[in-house]
């Protein structure tokens, strides 16, 4: 997790960051912070120089070492602020400092003729959550945007300035949240102002019938013959192997947190069962802890100690109820219009990941030097979930006497009872921002859902 930002000014020269936003912008990432200037001279020299401030500050918890950003290449001047978590290049695993591997993916793509397709064509090889700005500066061309899925935050205020932005200064008038829907670039050499910026925005993929970039939506509706939603399904198996890759990349080799012991948690969980036991049989570096701090239980019967977590990195269930129709209005649409109406509420559900409040979880976590990660959302196991057709997700043709099991996300509640937790299989699904009264604050007529951008 990392705070980024860029400046695009012109004669007012170099932009300054304000002490509020400086501050919050080291809660994103305590461990650096850095500072690039560009001055761009245009084509025209009648039009006025643009001047560029790239700032990153820097949660590290990939590599070796600290990957000190803004991140530049020396030879070309091109300069890269990442925030996020490349686990695939093109398909591959990173090793190392992804930051760092996406610069030199990036950078080698610029170099090539006709170089704006070849880093577009980079950019939609990233698997992983984040938010990017990316300076090339031989082609005097910035680009920016959100992964497809939106996890990551950026926002956009325009005006005397161009800023892009992790988080917002306070108040937080004029920021409006990046779309996740593409990426954007801006050619420097053709605006003279800030305010003759036209960004220009690209598709994740061409493909316009890929639900959420990723995958193509399963529509089909089940037979006379089709078979109920068991244990020997092999939805189950598939599942678990794609949670388990996808754990795999977010909960290993995390770097032992600053003041930490090596005994001390580095991953925490939000309370999602199914994937605190799969982490379980992965590391032994993850605990299941609720808050940042309290009182807390190591094993049942001991005494409820006083806490506080040294973990950086927070798992989340998030995503599990879209794409396994998990709620409430998934059941509805079933029992109005079966097959056809539930097929068409997972397929908004799963189209509208990107526009749902990601971004405001990224920006309320990374405030207290957290990175929340979301198993998942995974690329991989999105792709499985979407062209899996709905029956082999939950099965609401088939419930009550004889069933143990609910049907809303059967598939995840038959994978949790494959795995020794019955309890939590059989567990009726309960909504946490209504018990906890987050749904609608007290505060005022604010609801949960409301954008929060600073």
């Amino acid at each position: 997790m990392c705070g980024i930002h860029a400046a695009i000014s012109a004669d007012a020269g170099y932009h300054k960051l304000s002490a509020g936003l400086e501050r919050r912008l080291r809660n994103r990432g305590p461990d650096h912070l850095g500072v690039v200037e560009a001055q761009l001279r245009q084509d025209d020299e009648s039009k006025s120089a643009l001047y560029l401030t790239l700032t990153s500050t820097v949660l590290s918890l990939r590599g070796d070492h600290l990957g000190k950003q803004p991140l530049t290449d020396e030879e070309s001047g091109s300069v890269l602020c990442w925030n996020g978590e490349a686990w695939k290049l093109g398909g591959k695993p990173v090793e190392g400092n992804d930051g760092e591997a996406v610069l030199s993916l990036l950078t080698a793509a610029s170099s090539k003729q006709g170089n704006e397709d070849s880093v577009l064509d980079a950019l939609r090889s990233i698997d992983g959550p984040f938010a990017f700005i990316f300076l090339d500066k031989r082609a005097k061309r910035l680009y920016y945007g959100r992964d497809r899925l939106g996890r990551r935050s950026l926002l956009l205020k325009r005006g005397d300035e161009f800023l892009l932005s992790s988080i917002a200064e306070a108040p937080a008038e004029g920021w409006t949240e990046v779309e996740a829907d593409g990426c954007y670039t801006i050619q420097l050499s053709e605006a003279s102002s800030p305010r003759e910026i036209t960004p220009i925005r690209h598709d994740w993929d061409q493909n316009t019938a890929l639900i959420s970039s990723i995958g193509t939506f399963n529509a089909a509706l089940p037979t006379a013959t089709t078979a109920p939603l068991t244990s020997q399904s092999p939805s189950v198996e598939q599942l678990q192997g794609h949670l388990m890759e996808s754990l795999q990349l977010r909960v290993l080799n995390v770097p032992i947190p600053p003041k930490a012991e090596t005994s001390d948690a580095r991953v925490a969980n939000d309370g999602e069962k199914v994937i605190c036991r799969a982490v379980g049989g992965l590391s032994r570096q993850a605990m299941e802890i609720r808050h940042g701090q309290g009182m807390g239980q190591l094993s049942s019967g001991l005494q409820a100690e006083p806490y506080s977590t040294t973990a950086r990195v927070l798992l989340s269930g998030l995503g599990a109820d879209e794409l396994f129709g998990g709620y409430v209005r998934h059941a509805t649409a079933f029992t109005r219009s079966g097959y056809p109406g539930l097929i068409d509420e997972l397929k908004l559900d799963v189209g509208r990941l990107g526009k749902r409040n990601l971004g405001r979880d990224d920006r309320v976590m990374a405030h207290w030097s957290r990175e929340v990660r979301f198993p998942y959302l995974d690329e991989s196991l999105v792709k499985w979930a979407i062209e899996l057709p709905a029956w082999e997700k939950c099965d609401f043709d088939n419930q009550g006497t004889g069933c143990d099991f609910e049907p809303e996300k059967r598939v995840l509640r038959l994978l949790a009872n494959k795995l020794g937790m019955r309890s939590v299989a059989t567990e009726k699904k309960r909504a946490i921002q209504f018990g906890a009264r987050t749904a609608k604050m007290e505060s005022g007529k604010v609801k949960g859902t409301t954008l929060i951008l600073a």
